[in-house]
């Protein structure tokens, strides 16, 4: 649809501008501490071919993936992360970005955070002793909260969407939100909805321009409300994307200063497992890359002791047919 469409260029236009902004220039701090080449030391157990409606599709070798990961903390990445093998840090937002080479375009695939899915526990040393079904957003929670926790969370992805190779990922604390926000001097939006259990000032139909706390509560909290789905939430994170989106591209437009402020700003609330020149690479693609739309997984959801997403296996298969294989010629 084409507002589907616009949105999801918004979101890749956003993740572009704070990719090439704030991570590609500033990821010499983070190439000395914590890089290691995460897409080649491990075992992706991905399918040759799939079969999907009777037809047979086999694997392409021209499309890479990107995985953002929002962690539900605040603070430096330095804070987020310790010596044990588990930590209280978890995946509160997850986009796949998929860049299809051959194309020259990239689609986006939002992921549940309540997702039920397998992934891995790890033990002393960031070791694998078993593995457990829950909550997507816990697979962040083993390991030290660093680079190794993100593994898991992208290994965890991965499982979900058939054993998809997941070349890299970013993981960002929530001070990001509201220090990005209010770089730009605040985003203002349209409330879609009563979000009075939010802040008094987000009645439904009111232009609100957010700044520091309430812009993070806005794309944070859904407990109290009407819908307090995380479907629900997921659709204003995309509407906020949209609308600092424009405000970046401003900013960077008629701002010298801007890129510096913010590369000061927000390297320090970032992992990654991603070198400099990867990261320089991809965001290079993301710039000059068209848009191939926003896929949404379907399914249902669960109340059980939490709140569970289950997702749909022909949803899924239909977005690896689209994005990551092709018909056997």
């Amino acid at each position: 649809m084409p507002g589907d469409n616009k949105i999801a260029v918004s979101i890749i236009a956003a993740i572009a501008l704070i990719l090439i902004i704030a991570i590609a220039l500033t990821f010499l701090y983070f190439w000395e501490k914590n890089h290691s080449d995460f897409s080649s030391d491990e075992d992706w157990e991905v399918a040759d071919y799939i079969v999907y409606e009777g037809k047979k599709y086999t694997l392409r070798d021209d499309v890479g993936t990107f995985l953002l990961i929002g962690l539900d903390k605040f603070g430096e990445a330095v804070d987020v992360q310790g010596d044990s093998y588990n930590n209280d840090s978890r995946a509160d937002f997850l986009t796949l970005f998929v860049i299809d080479h051959r194309s020259g375009s990239i689609a986006t695939v939002a992921i549940n955070r309540d997702t039920m899915a397998e992934m891995n526990v790890l033990g002393i040393g960031g070791k694998k002793v078993g593995t457990v079904v829950g909550q997507l957003a816990l697979s962040h929670t083993y390991g030290s909260g660093g680079e190794d926790s993100g593994r898991n969370t992208a290994r965890a992805v991965s499982g979900l969407l058939g054993g998809l190779k997941i070349d890299r990922f970013v993981s960002v604390t929530m001070d990001a939100v509201s220090t990005l926000n209010d770089m730009v001097g605040g985003v203002t939006v349209t409330v879609p909805e009563d979000l009075t259990a939010i802040d008094e000032s987000l009645t439904e139909g009111a232009v609100v321009t957010l700044h520091g706390e309430l812009a993070l509560n806005y794309v944070r909290y859904r407990q109290g409300l009407d819908d307090s789905t995380n479907a629900a939430r997921m659709e204003r994170q995309r509407q906020y994307m949209d609308a600092l989106y424009l405000k970046l591209k401003d900013y960077v437009a008629t701002n010298d200063g801007f890129s510096a402020d913010a590369v000061s700003s927000l390297s320090k609330y970032m992992i990654s497992s991603s070198s400099l020149s990867e990261l320089e690479e991809l965001a290079d693609h993301i710039e000059a890359y068209e848009s191939a739309g926003n896929r949404k997984i379907e399914g249902e959801f669960r109340v059980g002791e939490f709140m569970e997403f289950h997702a749909d296996d022909t949803s899924i298969k239909k977005i690896l047919v689209e994005l990551f294989y092709e018909p056997e010629e």
